[in-house]
């Protein structure tokens, strides 16, 4: 006797939450495929060296303004507004890069209707192909019919004796009433 014979204990509802099943993965799964992923990881690495960088800029920057501010023997907090008014301004464009979005937009929109009208022409040669298949199909049915019919009007005609059907089961009276009217 095998070690997996007999009754399976079937799984619980959170072993198999972490199941990969037949169907597509749960959301936290993907997501955690997604965070887990060298591309991501090396993104998020990135966006934090950046950060970092930026933080330690302006760390190093305050303490230069504080030590400058000791030893020219200036006010700290002057110092700083001075140092804030010569820094460029932010540049607020709400609509800066909107010509290029919408440009992409449009691609997207185009490209979209491209996909759907290849989708529908495959599904329209698909469909053209099954009905040629079965337009064939049928025909070699009823090729295959006709001649069954003809094998089976030859057997008759040779049960009957060589005689057409018609003829024999009209019988001797039935061929003079017909022609008396």
């Amino acid at each position: 006797m095998s070690k997996n014979s007999g009754l399976k204990r079937r799984a619980t509802f959170e072993e198999a939450l972490y199941l990969p099943g037949p169907n597509i993965d749960l959301p936290q799964r993907i997501a955690s495929l997604m965070i887990d992923s060298p591309y991501l990881i090396r993104q998020m690495g990135d966006d934090m060296g950046v950060a970092n960088d930026l933080r330690q800029e302006r760390e190093d920057e305050a303490r230069s303004v504080e030590r400058h501010a000791q030893q020219q023997n200036v006010p700290l907090s002057e110092l700083r507004a001075v140092i804030e008014s010569m820094r460029p301004a932010t540049q607020h464009d709400p609509f800066a890069g909107q010509a290029a979005h919408e440009a992409r937009a449009a691609q997207q929109d185009i490209l979209a209707k491209l996909e759907a009208q290849r989708v529908g022409l495959f599904t329209w040669f698909r469909d053209s192909q099954t009905a040629r298949v079965s337009e064939a199909s049928l025909l070699q049915q009823g090729q295959t019919l006709a001649q069954t019919a003809q094998q089976m009007a030859r057997g008759k005609r040779s049960a009957n004796g060589g005689e057409p059907p018609s003829t024999r089961s009209r019988g001797a009276g039935g061929a003079s009433s017909s022609r008396g009217m």
